[in-house]
């Protein structure tokens, strides 16, 4: 008797896996945009900055250098995660260090803005 329950049980299994699956084919209720709690999307926001800066030519050569905007980014990461609005980080690690650690070979001057 065990193997015939056991036999049932796998075809009501299955039987409720197909119906599942049939039931959800036909649902077509996917989020179209993403959620409004998740906040802007940073690429797009970066990009309309850097538009707005070369626009009102405040920084021409603004991107060039790639070391440095992902410098910027990482930063600006750890401002919004970390909810610190500063060019030290709570540790006391300022922009030179920062770079220093991120990007020790990099040669010239640089500042935080």
């Amino acid at each position: 008797m065990d193997g015939a329950m056991l036999g049932g049980v796998a075809i009501a299994t299955v039987l409720i896996v197909l119906l599942a699956r049939l039931i959800a084919k036909g649902s077509h209720e996917s989020p179209t945009a993403p959620p409004a709690w998740a906040g802007p999307d940073c690429g797009l926001l970066e990009e309309a900055l850097r538009k707005l800066l070369v626009e009102r030519a405040v920084a021409s050569n603004l991107g060039q250098v790639p070391e440095l905007s992902e410098l910027a980014r990482h930063h600006a990461f750890s401002m919004a995660a970390r909810n610190f609005n500063s060019g030290t980080d709570p540790e006391g690690i300022d922009h030179p260090e920062r770079r220093r650690r991120l990007h020790p070979d990099l040669v010239g001057r640089t500042s935080e803005l």
